[in-house]
């Protein structure tokens, strides 16, 4: 603890009464000074604590009566109390009465030196208060039973904008400069919720509107009963943020999340979902407050009972770990994709404070990678596949495959249909031959193609050879068919080959030259016949 030295001045012509003071004992964390003889040049400071003036120093304390206003304690020492003159009582603290053994001197000392130490612990609590308050961030007040405010912090003078002296005493329409009427409503002035705590005698929280002399302020209060000695409530102590700024930031962020072009959805480290934006709620038909509050898995669920499908199947949106998931859902034809992508948010300690998740429709984007797809990989004319896409995606098939298959196809008097009709019968002839092949080779293991001019190419898996053979006659009816019905189309005919192996080392090369040759042989015939080759070993093993 801090030491205090008590500076006592003493104007008496017996020393005794001074040998008598220094043998007195200061009390623990006190020292003591005694000086003899006051300097005139002395008065109206606060050079001492105390001055001890020997009552018949008439002039000495008429001076000091007239030039003295420092804050000491004025004791006039006498043989009487009785002598003083009524005049001297109104800057005099006390009178000594000095006998010859000094009991009443050495007793006063004593409750003088006590009421320093109380004095000074009812200072140093003080001033611990105001330091502790005056350090926090919050505005703190004391009131009274009546509303006065008993003791401020300064961030509560600062908001105010009032010194601590002309703020202690007074009530809140003067300390915010709102209108005595305005106050006498009770709105926006705390009354409410002081009475409430008075009443029950407890803590509370409150969130308080506050009318001040700038506008209307939004207050995050604690409040809790003052009592007395006696255990008597005499008034309420308040702390206060102003979250004013806060609840502002936090509607500039709901408008800045809901002007972002995809869905948003904010999670705390619990797995709580904190915020979501307007997308996501129209994606989702649903409301703000219904996702608000529920566990991160709420979001997925609800796409998930809608029927999306999903790359990451757990429901959990923090499994991704920064990395993105794609859902995908069809209906009625129409097709969707969202990319979903997680990522931390660190507060400024580089803490996790939880996950933001973005949920972007990229719907358009997957639509024009299948067209530039379609364009790279089919036949415009025809809408078949074309040769790029056969050659690499049957030796994907060909991998699972217990057995291989082609069916090659080449139409007889194309040429002569194209000179006679023009190149839009032609057309016209391709177009239904490629109709045909949507219609017999719709299996999930097959690929038809143009192989180019009017040729065509059909990759079928896992057929026994009788039913190889019974799709292709069928397939090859199908074009005479459709070839008899037109006058322009009928002279047409389909010369059809087909390679068959369940032999693996046979290439996918060999087994369509195979099938070429099959066509030939069948075009060799006369047309609309079906001829059929099977492979056993391949070219270089035999």
């Amino acid at each position: 603890m801090y030491e205090k030295k008590l500076k006592f001045c003493i104007e008496y012509e017996d020393d005794s009464l001074v040998k008598a003071l220094e043998q007195i004992p200061p009390l623990p964390e006190f020292s003591h000074e005694f000086r003899i003889g006051l300097l005139r040049a002395e008065l109206g400071t606060a050079a001492f604590d105390v001055y001890l003036i020997d009552l018949h120093n008439t002039e000495l304390i008429e001076a000091f009566k007239t030039h003295s206003k420092a804050p000491a304690k004025v004791i006039l020492l006498s043989d009487s109390a009785s002598e003083v003159p009524e005049e001297y009582w109104e800057f005099v603290d006390d009178v000594w009465v000095v006998t010859p053994k000094l009991y009443e001197v050495r007793r006063k000392f004593a409750a003088l030196q006590q009421n320093y130490a109380v004095q000074r612990q009812r200072d140093l609590n003080a001033n611990m208060m105001l330091s502790v308050i005056d350090a926090s961030s919050a505005m703190i007040w004391f009131k009274d039973a009546r509303g006065a405010h008993i003791e401020i912090n300064k961030k509560f003078c600062d908001t105010v904008g009032k010194p601590r002296d002309v703020i202690r005493g007074k009530g809140h329409y003067f300390i915010w400069d709102i209108s005595p009427e305005d106050y006498s409503k009770g709105e926006f002035v705390c009354q409410e919720t002081d009475v409430e705590v008075m009443d029950k005698g407890v803590a509370g929280v409150f969130d308080e509107n506050v009318l001040i002399k700038g506008g209307m302020r939004k207050f995050k209060t604690i409040k809790a009963p003052l009592f007395d000695d006696e255990h008597k409530i005499m008034g309420t102590v308040g702390i206060a943020s102003d979250i004013t700024d806060v609840l502002n930031l936090s509607i500039e962020l709901r408008a800045m999340l809901d002007r972002f072009p995809f869905g948003v959805v904010l999670i705390d480290t619990d797995q709580v979902i904190r915020n979501v934006n307007d997308k996501l709620c129209k994606l989702l038909n649903i409301d703000r407050a219904d996702a608000i509050g529920q566990q991160e898995t709420f979001i997925k669920a609800l796409f998930f009972n809608k029927g999306w499908r999903f790359q990451n199947s757990t429901l959990d949106l923090s499994a991704l770990e920064d990395q993105s998931d794609e859902w995908y859902y069809e209906k009625n034809g129409q097709k969707q994709w969202i990319t979903v992508t997680n990522e931390e948010m660190l507060d400024v300690f580089s803490k996790k404070i939880g996950n933001i998740i973005l949920l972007e429709d990229v719907t358009k984007e997957h639509l024009n990678a299948e067209a530039l797809f379609q364009q790279a990989s089919t036949d415009l004319l025809t809408g078949l596949y074309n040769r790029r896409y056969f050659y690499k995606n049957v030796p994907i098939l060909r991998q699972k495959s217990m057995s291989d298959s082609i069916i090659f196809i080449d139409l007889n008097r194309f040429k002569m249909l194209n000179d006679e009709y023009g190149h839009e019968a032609g057309d016209a002839a391709l177009k239904t031959v490629a109709e045909l092949m949507h219609e017999e080779f719709a299996d999930h293991n097959a690929i038809s193609i143009r192989q180019g001019g009017d040729e065509f190419v059909v990759y079928l898996s896992d057929l026994s050879l009788a039913k190889l053979t019974e799709r292709a006659e069928h397939f090859q009816q199908a074009i005479k068919d459709e070839f008899d019905e037109s006058e322009q189309m009928r002279t047409l005919q389909a010369s059809v080959g087909v390679a068959y192996t369940e032999n693996h080392l046979i290439s996918l090369d060999e087994l369509v030259s195979a099938a070429d040759k099959s066509m030939y042989e069948s075009k060799r015939s006369g047309g609309n016949i079906v001829k059929v080759t099977v492979l056993k070993k391949s070219r270089k093993n035999a």
